[in-house]
């Protein structure tokens, strides 16, 4: 009952978190990057509806194809790959 407990606790909070992010990129758009309400909203949407769909397809391969571990390996090398290039273009700096 305490793990129950504990695990709705951690998922409401990571939900929180999730959405203060949202918002927080709104404000970013708006401000730093000097986007119109529209397309700011665009493209926090288009953020939202792509971390779910990676989220299905990364447990589509974990549970299929690749097994937990690797597939976190996978998405972890891609993020950071992304990570990467978005440093060396300096976007948003």
């Amino acid at each position: 009952l305490l793990l129950l407990l504990l695990g709705s606790i951690n998922q409401g909070l990571w939900n929180v978190a999730f959405f203060a992010v949202t918002t927080s990129l709104v404000l970013y758009f708006r401000r730093a990057l000097q986007m119109s309400n529209a397309e700011a909203a665009n493209n926090v949407t288009n953020w939202l509806g792509t971390t779910w769909l990676l989220t299905l397809l990364g447990g589509f391969l974990g549970d299929s194809y690749i097994g937990r571990f690797w597939t976190c390996v996978l998405f972890q090398a891609i993020h950071a790959l992304v990570i990467m290039i978005y440093d060396d273009l300096e976007i948003g700096a």
